[in-house]
């Protein structure tokens, strides 16, 4: 498969992604995941950045598979909760996104019990071919220094996973309604627990 990250708030990741991903057409058994990651009305600094997005999203839409959203503001309110950074900087906020992106593809790179892949993964969480934006979160977001000494069971950690906090994108999720889930545990981790 295709994993491709970008930025929709600039012409470049609007634009230019877009038309890879209609060269990519040509290729129709690979999987395509995009991991967009959208600009916050409120941290942003362009008026053009919502029309990127749109136009960007649009001429994608049926290209994909999968598409992992992700929200700066989100992503800062988590830095700036759970990281306790006293200002949030663009390194902090990619190796946020790498730990998620790395904790999605943990089970192609890595042997373990279920073997899921990534066109698993479309098919148990993406029901319809136009619905495929489905919800990252991501839980636990330790610090440095708390990482050391915290230790979760995995009921703690399930009940992180679904807290608002916790979500990679700024929206209201009981207004909607759970279709599929999928999650993915790292570690020394049983799956009868």
């Amino acid at each position: 498969g295709i994993l491709l990250m970008r930025s929709l708030g600039g012409g470049t990741g609007a634009g230019l992604t877009s038309a890879i991903f209609d060269t990519l057409v040509d290729y129709p058994k690979l999987t395509k995941i995009e991991i967009p990651i959208y600009p916050s009305p409120t941290l942003s600094n362009s008026m053009v950045e919502p029309y990127n997005c749109i136009l960007g999203e649009h001429f994608c839409m049926e290209d994909l598979d999968v598409g992992l959203l992700f929200d700066n503001e989100a992503l800062y309110d988590m830095c700036r909760k759970y990281l306790q950074v006293s200002s949030t900087t663009y390194y902090t906020i990619n190796r946020l996104i790498a730990q998620v992106i790395s904790g999605i593809t943990a089970s192609i790179r890595f042997e373990n019990i279920l073997n899921c892949d990534i066109t698993v993964m479309q098919t148990n969480l993406v029901p319809f071919p136009r619905i495929h934006f489905p919800l990252c979160n991501f839980a636990p977001v330790l610090s440095c220094e708390k990482a050391a000494h915290t230790e979760l069971n995995v009921q703690q950690m399930t009940r992180l996973v679904f807290e608002k906090e916790n979500q990679m994108l700024k929206v209201d999720q009981t207004q909607g309604k759970y279709m599929s889930c999928t999650l993915f545990y790292r570690g020394d981790v049983s799956p009868y627990q």
